[in-house]
Formats: structure tokens, sequence, C-alpha cells
């Protein structure tokens, strides 16, 4: 997050298109604030199925279980 006041970077893909439009330029490296996003999501996405394929909440049962 701080890197953004030394680059100039956007950290929402919607903030990042509106001034390339209203200037009529695009940067060669413009499509990062698209795909980066997107791979977040579908990697969060992945993950989530991934542990919910497993059962990951009744991978150790007894985890909780206070009996000696």
């Amino acid at each position: 997050m701080i890197g953004v006041y030394f680059t100039g970077g956007s950290l929402n893909p919607a903030r990042s298109f509106a001034p390339s439009v209203v200037e009529r330029t695009f940067p060669h490296y413009h499509w990062i604030y698209w795909l980066g996003p997107a791979m977040g999501g579908v990697l969060a996405a992945t993950y989530y199925r991934f542990v919910k394929h497993f059962d990951y909440e009744e991978a150790n049962g007894d985890q909780d279980d206070t009996r000696t």
C-alpha cells in the first residue's frame, strides 16, 4: 500500500481504467490492472474449493476434545 504513493499505481481496475479513457492512452502495462485481480480471485476460489473438497473442518475431529 505504501508503494502506491511512490509509483502512482492503482489497486482498483476501475481507477486505472477511467484516467486511460479520459486521456485516450493505454500504457503497455495496463493489462496487469485487470489480470492481477482476476487471477487473485481465481486463486482464492481454487484454494477454497480445495479445502472444502477434503473436508478440512472434519480432518481433526477430536482437536477440540477436552478429555484427557
